[in-house]
């Protein structure tokens, strides 16, 4: 290129009614390109700015909501739980009071007395001794007869003292086994009292006349069952939170 075309390139720079930066000519195809490329950017920063917090905001609350909704739904099935248990408890009690009604009350001990001396002059016995239970009743926790009645049944212990024959023995004995809703034979010891007779008769013939008498000392544990107001202090003792049952 000759020094007199570039002399006529600068003057048509000097000439152009555009601005100039850096080396380009901002016309108006030119400058609206830019200014929609700005745009964009512009649009693109606040998106990045604004939107995608916000969509991170909206995520997490959406999160939380869930979490609610979740935690809200295994309440219901919690209440719902706790009401069945309850219905389940009241049947359980019911229950319990069923079977607990099968033995007899405190009352029952005044008459046992008259019914066990009754037993032992029906089947030929003597009713040597009878000695009531001095203690008040006390309620079983150790488990001897069993953890599933622990704190539901009341005990106490009377002696007597009997002599019949062996079979006329082994007849009471059966008898007070029918009395197993109020008592129980805690311990027994038998001893003869006396043996049979022998007589010799003419022509060496020997005879037995009566029979051994035993001696029988039994300790029946008297069982009665705990009333509603001592079982459910019980319960309360056991668990302090625990409802009261009703009546």
């Amino acid at each position: 290129m000759t020094f007199v075309d570039d002399l006529m390139d600068e003057q048509e720079q000097e000439a152009s009614p555009y601005p100039n930066v850096m080396g380009l000519s901002l016309t108006p195809a030119v400058g609206g390109g830019l200014v929609f490329f700005l745009g964009i950017a512009g649009a693109a920063a606040i998106m990045y700015f604004l939107a995608i917090p916000t969509g991170q905001e909206l995520a997490e609350l959406k999160s939380t909501v869930d979490q609610k909704e979740l935690e809200r739904s295994q309440l219901q099935e919690a209440e719902a739980r706790i009401g069945q248990l309850e219905a389940d408890l009241a049947v359980t009690r019911a229950d319990q009071q069923g079977v607990l009604s099968l033995f007899a009350g405190e009352e029952a001990s005044q008459t046992l007395l008259a019914t066990v001396s009754q037993q032992v002059e029906n089947s030929q016995g003597n009713l040597l001794r009878f000695t009531p239970p001095t203690a008040e009743p006390q309620i079983v926790e150790e488990g001897q007869w069993g953890p599933d009645v622990n704190g539901l049944l009341k005990t106490q212990t009377l002696q007597l003292q009997l002599e019949a024959g062996f079979s006329e023995t082994m007849t009471i004995l059966r008898n007070i086994e029918r009395l197993q809703a109020l008592v129980a034979v805690k311990s027994i010891t038998s001893e003869v009292a006396t043996q049979e007779e022998r007589q010799l008769l003419l022509g060496g013939e020997v005879t037995t006349t009566g029979g051994p008498l035993l001696t029988t000392n039994l300790s029946l544990e008297l069982l009665y069952p705990v009333s509603a107001a001592e079982l459910a202090a019980t319960e309360q003792e056991a668990d302090p939170d625990a409802e009261p049952p009703v009546e």
